[in-house]
């Protein structure tokens, strides 16, 4: 899949990032995944790629078990 940037792309990320800076974590919605990453990828090219790796997860240990479902060993081979 090839990613292009919005043209308003960086007032989309100034806005993303201080949204995201306020808002509390929280698993499963406001994480490293798809509250962090996903979000800036969403507001830069209109692409939610957080979606298609959602799950049922509410602390670490379901995080990193939803993770190994998914195929991947660790956060870090995801991204």
């Amino acid at each position: 899949m090839e990613l292009v940037r919005r043209r308003d792309w960086r007032s989309r990320l100034e806005t993303a990032i201080d949204d995201i800076m306020h808002t509390p974590f929280a698993w499963r919605t406001h994480d490293c995944g798809p509250g962090l990453a996903g979000r800036i990828v969403l507001a830069m090219t209109d692409v939610d790629l957080s979606a298609q790796y959602a799950g049922d997860y509410h602390d670490a240990a379901s995080a990193a078990r939803h993770l190994h479902r998914l195929g991947f060993a660790s956060l870090g081979d995801l991204v």
